[in-house]
């Protein structure tokens, strides 16, 4: 094989090499990306959710003028601790079964 043919098969493995690895840059830059998107676009559904229910809306409003903010938002801390600990429970359980 000649010194040119040697030449350009070194350079295109140099070059598919680099490829390779600018391909991988970019495909961790798109996932470090997504985490955050993830909890952005779940809390764009939730928006959605409760925005084609005017009557959920009606009754929140009502619950913080009749209960309060501050004292909404205990309650509001507390029902996620409780939420997120059935959430727990109920995935042991299922791990068990």
């Amino acid at each position: 094989m000649s010194e040119r043919l040697q030449a350009l098969a070194r350079r295109r493995s140099d070059l598919q090499r680099r490829c390779a690895l600018d391909r991988q840059r970019v495909l961790d830059g798109i996932q470090n990306l997504q985490q955050p998107l993830l909890g952005v676009d779940r809390g764009l559904q939730s928006v959605q959710r409760f925005a084609k229910r005017p009557l959920t809306i009606a009754a929140g409003v009502a619950l913080m003028i009749g209960v309060g903010p501050r004292r909404l938002t205990k309650l509001m801390s507390r029902g996620v601790v409780f939420s997120a600990a059935v959430k727990r429970i109920l995935s042991l359980v299922r791990t068990f079964t």
